[in-house]
């Protein structure tokens, strides 16, 4: 009965550290993976804020090159009519024209940094995230761990206490000798 007993307790304290240790791998195993998966989403979200900048930069040249198209037309059909495009209302109209190309050009190039910058900002918090998984992975992975490790202690403790059996007494005499049941 003790060898069984005794069986019995080495069962149980290698079931309590295998299910620990997977429990404790896995838990790891699946904050490595947030990370992984936030540190690409961070990547993604560079190249996103790199292509914002890219596509504002042709965006604002294109901007830029039809405006310089606006103002050859105008002056050519200035100078077609025999009207001086240099001075008077021609010049205030090609400056307003040139002006206004600017500022189209200008808010393209702002709208791409804008862009970027929230691309930027999601990407870092997506790092933190993933930061922020792993250690929360470790932490979970360690408390399963002294959990096992508690669980263990305790199942020893109490295999290794004393047990005492009950005793008892199908009959008993009385001080007469007479048997009572």
């Amino acid at each position: 009965m003790a060898y069984a007993t005794a069986i019995a307790a080495v069962v149980a304290a290698v079931a309590t550290v295998a299910t620990t240790a997977v429990s404790a791998s896995a838990q790891s195993d699946a904050a490595k993976a947030q990370q992984q998966t936030n540190d690409y989403n961070a990547q993604v979200e560079a190249q996103k804020a790199q292509e914002a900048t890219n596509q504002a930069a042709a965006q604002a040249q294109a901007d830029q090159q039809a405006t310089e198209r606006k103002l050859g037309d105008a002056s050519a059909a200035y100078a077609a009519s025999g009207v001086d495009p240099n001075s008077g209302t021609p010049l205030s109209e090609m400056s307003d024209l040139a002006t206004q190309g600017e500022l189209t050009r200008q808010l393209d190039l702002y709208r791409g940094q804008i862009s970027a910058t929230n691309a930027t900002q999601q990407g870092t918090l997506d790092t933190l995230a993933g930061q922020n998984a792993a250690a929360a992975g470790s932490t979970a992975a360690g408390t399963t761990l002294l959990t096992g490790a508690g669980r263990l202690a305790g199942s020893y403790a109490a295999s290794s206490s004393p047990v005492t059996q009950p005793t008892t007494q199908s009959s008993s005499s009385n001080s007469a000798g007479v048997a009572s049941y």
